[in-house]
């Protein structure tokens, strides 16, 4: 190789040093004093520097005779990072009584006497509870999103969020005495009575058939929902119209969500004519869905140098991973030991996504961003729905029963942030 190759090549070399782009040979250097025309050590063939023509390289170097690549080369243009706060709603349990039909009344959740067997005097006033005053909304949580723009075109964006543990209960006033002269059917003279406990109802199944088994706690009843969600997902964004300022970017990616949700009951009936322990029993039901599966879609936006705003709506296909866990403590009796069951399932599901975003610019590498996120998944299972309120008789361990209920879930919120780019 001769000496004026040798210069060209270390300064290509020391161009590669001085970043990550991506080099290539550039035209040979001017000759130096020396070793102009006619010069013993690099004869050319023209005598004007300024006109010689432009050197590439040929292939006794062992490189392509046109454009010679030295070092890495840079596959990202340009990258961002974006935090969130996130202000979210989860869809509150409904309307769910949490007990089994009783026989002869029509509505266990509004109230109704309670009668010992084989007798015709009350003996406490009291219904069945529901789920209608549990909600789990205004979750607080965090949405981390990073991204990088490829040289090649297209852009990969890879987001994870989690919201908070959210505990949403009821409690019931129990232990007041109700003079059942003034219910529907009594004498109407007020204080004539008698006067029976106000009371919190556990209804059962008696081996899977509607009856009238009922568990009663009059000193105190709680129930207590809580809720978690958090997740990730990974998308790439193919560019299409990218340079416009109304750009359309189809998705796909992969996404997995994880929402854990405990619902606990917790019951203390003290019997006032048996010296004994109050029985302090507890129902449990815990269900996990694990949701994983691909994605596809497209964001639509508007983009200036001031102001970006659009929306990124997506189908998600999903597969759920379910489990669910039953287990009730000390049910019938203090005595009455813990039993519980558990099992697991997958099931196919599908949902939507929609994000509208607006971005405020204000400088070239920073913004503040709001945003409104709607979250619809098909199928997933919630613990209060999970519990089968069945009791096979004395002869059998006091317990609740297992099942699996899917059905759909809406989660919605607000996004507040800031994004950097680089």
């Amino acid at each position: 190789m001769t000496r004026a190759r040798c210069y060209a090549l270390a300064l290509l070399v020391g161009v590669c040093c001085m970043g990550p782009a991506q080099a290539f040979a550039q035209y040979g250097p001017a000759p130096r004093p020396g070793y102009g025309p006619g010069g013993p050590d690099c004869p050319i063939e023209s005598s004007d520097p300024m006109t010689a023509a432009p050197w590439y390289g040929t292939g006794d170097d062992g490189v392509e005779p046109s454009i010679n690549r030295f070092g890495p080369q840079a596959r990202i243009n340009s990258w961002f990072l974006r935090a969130e706060y996130l202000h979210w709603n989860i869809d509150s349990p409904g309307n769910v009584m949490l007990g089994a039909p009783v026989q002869d009344v029509s509505d266990p959740t509004q109230p109704f006497e309670i009668f010992a067997v084989n007798n015709t005097t009350p003996i406490a006033f009291g219904a069945v509870p529901t789920t209608k005053d549990i909600r789990l909304n205004d979750t607080s949580g965090i949405q981390v999103t990073g991204g990088v723009e490829l040289i090649d075109g297209g852009r990969i964006e890879i987001s994870a969020f989690m919201l908070g543990r959210k505990q949403s209960g009821i409690t019931l006033p129990l232990g007041a005495q109700v003079d059942t002269a003034l219910l529907p059917g009594g004498s109407g003279i007020a204080g004539a009575g008698p006067f029976v406990p106000l009371v919190a109802v556990t209804s059962t199944l008696t081996n899977g058939q509607i009856g009238d088994n009922l568990l009663l706690y009059n000193v105190s009843y709680k129930a207590v929902m809580t809720s978690q969600l958090w997740g990730g997902e990974i998308n790439y964004l193919a560019d299409q119209d990218a340079t416009e300022i109304w750009q359309f970017l189809p998705l796909g990616g992969f996404r997995y969500l994880n929402l854990t949700e405990r619902f606990t009951q917790y019951g203390l009936f003290d019997d006032q004519f048996v010296t004994s322990p109050p029985i302090n029993t507890q129902i449990e039901s815990l269900a996990i869905n694990n949701l994983w599966g691909g994605q596809i879609g497209f964001r639509g936006q508007f983009v200036s140098k001031y102001l970006e705003f659009g929306a990124t709506p997506k189908v998600l296909f999903l597969g759920d991973s379910a489990v669910s866990s039953v287990y009730a403590a000390r049910l019938r009796s203090s005595a009455d030991p813990t039993v519980s069951s558990t099992d697991m399932t997958t099931k196919f599901t599908f949902g939507g996504d929609l994000n509208g975003f607006v971005n405020i610019n204000l400088s070239p590498s920073f913004s503040i961003r709001g945003g409104y996120t709607i979250l619809w998944i098909n199928q997933v299972t919630r613990p209060h729905r999970d519990i089968v309120y069945d009791d096979h008789g004395p002869a059998a361990p006091a317990g609740i029963g297992q099942q699996f209920v899917f059905h759909d879930i809406f989660i919605h919120g607000f996004n507040f942030g800031c994004e950097f780019r680089f």
